[in-house]
């Protein structure tokens, strides 16, 4: 099972997503390509913020097969575009959640 955690604090925003949905033999499973395409997208994000200067500081990107950590600061020009970004995301993760609740938890 992927298990998703989206965390909006203070000044940090993070989206930690651990496991495996285990639907289909690696290499075959759509449930791992979408969350694994929300994933590229929370981390391509918090990259181009960085690029346009919108981010407080690095952002932290830990991207392995099962296990992958993005945690980045906004500042004031960057909040909304982040919360936007970050909230899509969410969105499909829950919806990948009800399509497919044996494989995917939303926290």
């Amino acid at each position: 099972m992927i298990t998703v955690t989206l965390n909006r604090k203070a000044e940090t925003m993070s989206l930690c997503v651990a496991g495996h949905a285990g639907y289909a033999a690696a290499g075959k499973d759509i449930v791992c390509a979408a969350a694994s395409i929300l994933v590229y997208t929370a981390a391509e994000l918090a990259l181009d913020m960085e690029r346009r200067g919108q981010l407080r500081r690095a952002p932290v990107l830990n991207l392995k097969p099962g296990d992958a950590v993005i945690r980045f600061a906004p500042g004031d020009a960057g909040r909304q575009r982040a919360e936007t970004g970050l909230e899509t995301v969410g969105y499909g993760f829950a919806l990948l959640a009800i399509k497919y609740p044996r494989c995917i938890r939303v926290t």
